[in-house]
């Protein structure tokens, strides 16, 4: 049985990359609760491997899958405390040959679904809840060709802090966390564009998920406890 006092966290596409980074950070300390859809056997893994997480296999574009992802997780551990929208979809995109299904796509996951995740959270938030988004550095430095995916977090962004001033009242608070580049095990990139970005980096360096999932637990606990509104870029300095 789980202690009451331990802190519940729900991250969205928590089985590999990012998500995995910071469902095995926050779940040193808390129970978490994560949304899978296609890594089905890397999340047995990681269930396998912690004992203080439940993991849910749902595809976003169901009717309600918003409204069932928070019964779930109230329904395994009792409580709510931390909603991390991780789950994103980011696919190239130009304007000349734009896609408009695939825009909609892309909003749809990025920007739609963690605003339904958070109004569905909401009642059980109120008095106490931490909101974190993850949104991208090209939010605030898009690429070429991949204007669609950026526009979709920058609009998280924007709208996040719309909600920081809504829902500060109710003493819910809510900030974003923005990766630039990640060493992440599912993701393979040329070297040379690899090289090319860590050139561009003030640190020389490519950041790891550890590094995003430091942010995030600063954000998801009461050492940020009056910061809401913000949005931490955890880049090496890309893009300054």
């Amino acid at each position: 049985m789980r202690a009451a006092e331990r802190p519940v966290a729900l991250v969205t596409g928590g089985a590999r990359g990012i998500g995995e980074g910071i469902v095995r950070d926050l779940a040193r300390d808390h129970d978490v609760m994560f949304s899978f859809n296609t890594s089905a056997s890397r999340a047995k893994t990681l269930i396998a491997s912690l004992p203080s997480i439940h993991g849910v296999q749902i595809d976003f574009a169901e009717t309600g899958a918003a409204d069932h992802l928070i019964s779930e997780a109230l329904s395994h551990f009792g409580r709510l405390d931390v909603v991390v929208n991780n789950a994103s979809l980011g696919k190239p995109s130009s304007t000349a040959d734009s896609d408009p299904t695939l825009y909609r796509e892309m909003f749809e996951t990025n920007v739609i679904f963690p605003v339904a995740v958070i109004r569905a959270a909401l009642p059980h938030l109120t008095g106490h809840g931490r909101i974190v988004n993850i949104s991208s550095v090209n939010g605030q430095f898009p690429p070429a060709a991949a204007g669609a995916f950026a526009a979709t977090k920058a609009a998280l962004e924007a709208w996040s802090v719309s909600m920081a001033k809504e829902l500060g009242p109710c003493n819910i608070r809510v900030n974003c966390v923005s990766p630039g580049v990640i060493l992440v095990d599912d993701v393979q990139r040329p070297a040379e564009v690899m090289a090319k970005i860590t050139d561009q980096t003030p640190l020389g360096k490519i950041g790891t998920t550890d590094d995003v999932a430091k942010a995030v637990r600063y954000l998801a606990t009461d050492d940020s406890s009056h910061v809401t509104g913000e949005c931490i870029r955890v880049a090496g300095g890309y893009g300054r």
